[in-house]
């Protein structure tokens, strides 16, 4: 098994956010069970604790992992 470690980047909050209302993956389908006003509660918490460069962009870490097998 191999971590797979890549810098996922977004050009702003905006970028960030909008792929979160879709409902795909599990954060989505999180999301999607709140209401409107959990929801601006989640989002503005966000927007105040994700880090932004001098340009609005947000760089954050993604892992996956790798696994090879051989089937017999």
């Amino acid at each position: 098994m191999h971590a797979l470690n890549v810098v996922t980047r977004f050009k702003g909050f905006d970028d960030y956010w909008q792929p979160l209302l879709t409902g795909q993956g599990s954060a989505p389908n999180y999301l999607a069970t709140r209401d409107q006003q959990c929801k601006t509660l989640i989002r503005d918490r966000l927007r105040e604790v994700l880090p932004t460069d001098a340009l609005g962009e947000i760089e954050l870490p993604a892992r996956a992992w790798a696994i090879r097998a051989c089937r017999p």
